[in-house]
């Protein structure tokens, strides 16, 4: 609640300071962006995330940080799209969503054994194969490892307590 106050608030201000222009490419540039980037955490968008591999690591570029490189390339050189306003407006919109909507906003430099291993979590899980292989005493493969075996009282799922899963 105090997350999205805040938010309305700072945007009502930055509104009177900067005027309504600032406003609507604001607000273009947060709706592009929830358009076009992925729901959740993890999940692909229609554009495919930028990940740079460089030796044991993967250089993410957020979609905010390349905004933010813009908006001070667009300061530096004086290059704008409409105005000034609407493009400071619109990629500040940009910035605002990918930091505002996404918790692995500041992950920049991952490790490539961390990314291979949250891919995988990533992925949809067949549950009726995990159930199967749980009643049949086997533990789930290697494709379902958000899941996981609690002694005694079944699977339990990354964000569900294993009582609330039925088999």
């Amino acid at each position: 609640m105090k997350k999205k106050l805040g938010s309305v608030l700072l945007a009502i201000a930055v509104t009177i300071t900067l005027g309504y222009l600032f406003f609507l490419g604001l607000l273009l540039g947060v709706l592009a962006s929830k358009y076009v980037a992925g729901k959740s955490v993890g999940e692909r968008g229609k554009v495919r995330a930028i990940v740079v591999p460089f030796r044991r690591w993967n250089f993410h570029l957020h979609h905010w940080l390349y905004s933010l490189c813009l908006i001070g390339f667009s300061s530096i050189t004086g290059i704008h799209f409409l105005t000034p306003t609407i493009t400071y407006g619109l990629l500040g919109g940009l910035v605002f969503q990918g930091i505002y909507c996404y918790s692995d906003w500041h992950m920049v430099l991952i490790s490539k054994h961390q990314a291979t291993a949250r891919d995988r979590r990533a992925q949809p899980v067949d549950m009726e194969a995990v159930i199967g292989r749980v009643k049949e005493g086997r533990s789930p493969s290697q494709k379902m490892l958000p899941l996981t075996l609690v002694k005694g009282k079944g699977i339990g799922l990354p964000n569900k307590k294993p009582e609330e899963v039925k088999i």
